[in-house]
């Protein structure tokens, strides 16, 4: 990657063998800088498309690329759209494409998880889709939030075992425990990048 060897990043992945290889997957992660999109590139040895909010189009580089590279953008001020967006992407899945959600939906300044949103965890279960928690640890001192200012630095990546939703439904305890054991494990992920 140009723009990493140019910003002298490193990143190094770890439990990458806990991803499918039979089978599409939503890949979710913490979200602290601009890079994480960047750095989960360069992390995972498969390729995904990327669900997010569409202010991230007015972003340099991130949005063009974001555009041809047939990511989704969505509006959430506008529910019409952002139902519609949410069914294309679980077109793709069932084609066979992996996603890449920030189930936070922005990024936090504090390095804590923020609340999800729900709209990921309705498209795994609708699609029966294998939810892969992820951390990512370091971007937030690379290019900090509210800043395009990149400093030279190394990020980890650390993947959790896959997590299943056990039915297909949008009923919203069925939901809320998919979010909590997601939000688990990248916690889990998290303190045992300290230990």
């Amino acid at each position: 990657m140009i723009i990493a060897k140019a910003m002298k990043l490193r990143v190094t992945a770890h439990g990458l063998e806990h991803i499918p290889k039979d089978q599409p997957c939503i890949f979710m992660a913490n979200h602290s800088s601009l890079i994480d999109i960047l750095v989960m590139t360069i992390a995972l040895p498969v390729h995904f498309n990327f669900m997010a909010k569409k202010e991230l189009f007015w972003v340099p580089f991130i949005g063009l690329q974001m555009v041809f590279g047939g990511d989704f953008l969505i509006d959430r001020n506008n529910p019409k759209k952002a139902k519609a967006c949410l069914k294309k992407v679980e077109n793709r899945l069932k084609k066979g494409w992996n996603i890449l959600i920030f189930p936070e939906g922005t990024r936090s300044s504090t390095g804590e998880l923020l609340p999800f949103k729900g709209g990921g965890f309705k498209i795994a279960a609708n699609t029966g889709t294998a939810i892969i928690p992820c951390y990512i640890k370091g971007s937030d001192s690379i290019v900090k939030k509210k800043s395009l200012k990149a400093q030279p630095g190394h990020v980890n990546i650390y993947v959790s075992a896959p997590v299943f939703p056990e039915n297909k439904t949008h009923d919203r305890q069925d939901i809320s425990a998919l979010m909590e054991c997601t939000r688990n494990h990248i916690q889990q992920l998290q303190k045992n990048s300290s230990a």
